[in-house]
């Protein structure tokens, strides 16, 4: 069996790594299927809160549109003319 890390190394990132591995933890299985579900937990959180702002946007959007006039509620746009030569009167 391989010797313990933390007695080869006196850095203190390599005890802080030692310490917070699931090597030297009782448990290491039952750990590491925590943090999986935590993971993915956090994962369905961002998706969820990512389509709630979404959305709000969207009515943010709309309710400021609504509030605000523009020269882009006066514009008229006609399509398909017959070709000729036109003018804006």
């Amino acid at each position: 069996m391989t010797d313990n890390p933390s007695t080869t190394c006196i850095s203190s990132y390599c005890l802080f790594k030692d310490r917070t591995s699931s090597y030297n933890q009782t448990n290491g299985d039952s750990i590491m299927n925590i943090t999986q579900w935590l993971g993915l937990a956090s994962m369905i959180l961002w998706c969820l809160v990512s389509r709630f702002l979404k959305h709000y946007a969207f009515y943010k959007d709309e309710l400021i549109d609504l509030n605000l006039q523009s020269s882009a509620d006066y514009t008229i746009k006609i399509n398909n003319l017959c070709e000729g030569d036109y003018n804006e009167n």
